[in-house]
């Protein structure tokens, strides 16, 4: 498995009006950044399938990735957006688990550059 940096839980209050909406970020040391952008859209659906199974009150959430940029350090760094968050401890709970998780790790296995 994979280290990578949740970049903490996303703030209970965030900066948008809207209470059921959350940002945060993920930083992940040693990928290849176009591996990890073409794979934007299966981080997106691993977010949301997860975060929406965490609680019965978060089905209607989704997860948009909204920037993936490489660091001055080389590590790559996901930034998004949850809407639809009907219950925030959970899913602050949710978000922190998903880098461990068996799917996030099998799209990240896919954004490192074979060495021949």
């Amino acid at each position: 498995m994979m280290a990578v940096d949740f970049d903490g839980p996303p703030p209970p209050k965030c900066p948008t009006a809207d209470s059921d909406t959350m940002t945060s970020s993920i930083t992940i040391p040693g990928v290849d950044l176009a591996l990890l952008r073409a794979q934007k859209d299966s981080f997106e659906s691993c977010f949301t399938s997860q975060l929406q199974l965490s609680s019965p009150s978060n089905i209607k959430a989704s997860v948009e990735v909204h920037k993936i940029q490489q660091l001055d350090s080389g590590d790559c760094k996901i930034s998004y957006r949850c809407s639809g968050i009907g219950d925030q401890p959970s899913a602050e709970t949710c978000l922190g688990t998903i880098p461990n998780s068996d799917a996030f790790q099998a799209i990240l296995a896919k954004c490192y550059r074979v060495q021949s």
